[in-house]
């Protein structure tokens, strides 16, 4: 995710947002918790309530702060400014996690292949997912200007959200094996990704 820092007025340097830092920093630590607790205590969200409850905020809140630093005020998005921005986001958000990815399964000797055109990508699906919604959001704020942006973006947030209903994603007129592939039951997610931007543009 991007730095969350903004411009302090009439200094022309950048103040970190606190309190942003450590809402990123607990839902990291909510991840984390969720995979020890799970993979290495065999807890799962039956088990707990606490654990179950952790569960439900961690990834809205993941999003709607990742969408949040993304936003900045006066950014136009034309070609030269697309380019630059996937140009340092995709080592980040596709090649490296892809990396980290192939060297897992192969340690574990589990089948790649099999691993990619899973849904959860055995944990690495929200930087996949994540980069999906960059490609979203930059696009339509490429095509469209300003407050029409923000409604269509609203839009396609409330849209995606049923997503994360399995009788959706079944009947869709899509292979399934496509649906799991780009992620998409997770695509639910897209309206906090909206959401958190559109906070930091009024803030």
């Amino acid at each position: 995710m991007n730095s969350s820092n903004r411009i302090e007025p009439g200094t022309g340097r950048t103040k970190r947002i606190e309190y942003i830092d450590a809402l990123r920093g607990f839902t990291m630590f909510l991840v984390v918790f969720y995979h020890v607790a799970f993979s290495c205590l065999g807890i799962t969200l039956q088990d707990s309530f606490i654990h179950k409850g952790f569960c439900q905020i961690r990834m809205p809140m993941f999003f709607f702060v990742s969408g949040f630093v993304l936003y900045k005020a006066g950014v136009v998005w034309n070609k030269s400014q697309i380019i630059s921005f996937f140009k340092k986001k995709i080592p980040v958000q596709l090649l490296s996690p892809l990396l980290f990815f192939i060297i897992y399964m192969n340690v574990r000797g589990l089948d790649i292949a099999t691993g990619l055109w899973s849904d959860p990508k055995y944990g690495y699906w929200f930087t996949f997912v994540l980069f999906e919604y960059f490609v979203i959001y930059v696009f339509v704020r490429a095509l469209i200007r300003n407050f029409w942006a923000d409604v269509l973006l609203i839009v396609i947030g409330l849209l995606l959200l049923p997503m994360g209903w399995p009788v959706l994603t079944n009947s869709l007129p899509v292979p399934q094996k496509v649906i799991m592939f780009f992620s998409l039951p997770h695509f639910k997610f897209f309206l906090y990704f909206v959401v958190g931007s559109l906070t930091k543009k009024v803030f």
